[in-house]
């Protein structure tokens, strides 16, 4: 979606969909598509716990 926007700083929005407090409405994630080398980079930058 970047690529077709035009926009580089687009994120898909994840919403909450809990009907169970005052502020669910309000709790959202950005979802970030990336290319598999991007996220392989990514990864191998990656501390493992405990270090």
């Amino acid at each position: 979606m970047r690529k077709i926007t035009g926009n580089n700083e687009f994120n898909y929005v994840l919403l909450c969909n809990k009907i169970c407090g005052a502020a669910h409405y309000n709790m959202q994630m950005d979802v970030v598509v990336e290319s598999q080398e991007d996220y392989d980079k990514w990864l191998a930058e990656q501390k493992t716990f405990g270090e």
